[in-house]
């Protein structure tokens, strides 16, 4: 709901106090809080599509609450889980301010950051800089690829009531 920008600062101070500062945890945790909504908001129109009479099928065949949740809902959620978990990786992926504020030792840059801060002395080697996007580009590519159809099918499945 806030701008990733203002929360930098507050961020910075919780991580400083923490002793967090570049560490792992200093980019998973707020990416894991800022991610949370959207991959909620896609969940929950996914899971309000799946019948509940197919949960209470598995329960009368012999299920217990928590068996019709894996052998049957789970496995039915899988493009709705594909398609939040796509959207997070992206996002996390493509962040840029928090990596770059948090994460200041060469050791820990992310793919963004050391993107940008790869330059010359006194110019730019746009060729090289190029290359690395590209390089950087190609996970990202492979995941929506692979996971395409389960993709397509989650981002459409929560929209419509049957």
């Amino acid at each position: 709901m806030f701008p990733v920008i203002s929360l930098v600062v507050p961020l910075f101070r919780i991580l400083r106090g923490a002793n967090l500062l570049n560490t792992y945890p200093a980019l998973i945790l707020p990416y894991t809080a800022l991610s949370l909504p959207v991959a909620i908001l896609v969940l929950i129109a996914f899971f309000g599509s799946i019948p509940r009479d197919l949960e209470a099928a598995a329960m009368i065949d012999g299920c217990s609450r928590l068996g019709a949740l894996w052998r049957v809902v789970v496995p039915l959620s899988a493009p709705g889980i594909v398609t939040a978990a796509l959207l997070v990786f992206v996002n996390s992926w493509n962040e840029f301010l928090l990596a770059l504020s948090f994460n200041t030792s060469r050791a820990m840059r992310t793919v963004a950051v050391g993107v940008t801060l790869y330059q010359g002395e006194f110019a730019f080697p746009w060729p090289l800089i190029s290359a690395a996007i590209v390089i950087a580009v190609v996970p990202l590519v492979l995941l929506i690829v692979i996971f395409q159809k389960r993709f397509v099918t989650g981002l459409t499945a929560g929209g419509v009531k049957a």
